[in-house]
């Protein structure tokens, strides 16, 4: 019976009920008589109290929250709870730092009997970036990548004949490796094609002349007279030694 129920069927016969503990129980639901002293059927003086013990139902505790506490703080919080830790392991998590706990199994607020293993998730902290390939994309696709994988981003320059000016050569580390959320990746980017010297010419054959500055990836305009006796270089412009890009014009005027 429940208190009130059981508190009538004593007044009907002349007794009192007194309330003597509340236990846990498996087997009565929460707020019914679990047992009374004097028993069922024993004799009782008029106007007596009948001890009873009612039930608080199942002995059940909530597993409290745990996520972002250390190991130690989490083994705590179950002890409190009194419940325990089961098996732990390790996995990465974007969002929870290493040798915290990302999750418990079961989860927060399952109601579980005294005692209960609860098994926890640490966290390895965030998943190491495969750095990839980035050779030949432009620098700002390049940094917009790697910052979304959550990496620093720096800048290199070099000369390079493989890649236009504004493109990336390689990343260091290099492509392929693996390094933590927050590393610092440098980006070397190309300034294209390194600049070129310009040859000495003067009073060299013409064909020659022309031949060095193909070589050397430079352009050529050829100042001829009608009569060339020597067919050799009289001047040249840029003078020699001067450094310009690949591709640029030399003139030479024939002699």
């Amino acid at each position: 019976m429940d208190q009130a129920t059981a508190t009538a069927a004593l007044t009907q016969v002349g007794l009192n009920l007194n309330v003597s503990d509340q236990q846990f129980s498996e087997t009565v639901a929460k707020g019914l008589v679990i047992s009374s002293d004097p028993e069922p059927g024993a004799q009782a003086k008029s106007g007596s109290n009948v001890d009873v013990i009612l039930s608080l139902g199942p002995e059940r505790y909530a597993v409290p929250k745990v996520s972002g506490l250390t190991l130690d703080q989490a083994t705590a919080a179950l002890t409190e709870a009194k419940l325990a830790v089961g098996k732990t392991t390790e996995d990465f998590d974007p969002t929870i730092a290493a040798s915290q706990v990302v999750s418990s199994d079961p989860p927060e607020g399952t109601e579980l009997k005294s005692g209960t293993v609860v098994n926890l998730v640490v966290s390895k902290g965030p998943k190491p970036v495969k750095l990839p390939d980035l050779a030949g994309s432009t620098y700002d696709d390049a940094k917009a990548q790697l910052e979304a994988a959550g990496l620093v981003v720096t800048k290199s320059q070099e000369f390079s004949n493989d890649y236009a000016e504004g493109q990336v050569i390689t990343s260091k580390p290099a492509p392929g490796e693996k390094v933590d959320v927050g590393t610092g990746v440098e980006l070397v980017v190309s300034k294209g094609p390194p600049p070129v010297e310009v040859p000495y010419l003067v009073d060299m054959p013409k064909d020659d002349a022309i031949s060095l500055l193909e070589s050397l990836g430079l352009n050529y305009e050829v100042n001829e007279p009608p009569v060339t006796p020597l067919g050799r270089v009289l001047s040249q412009d840029p003078a020699p030694g001067t450094m310009v890009p690949q591709g640029s014009t030399v003139t030479i005027t024939i002699i």
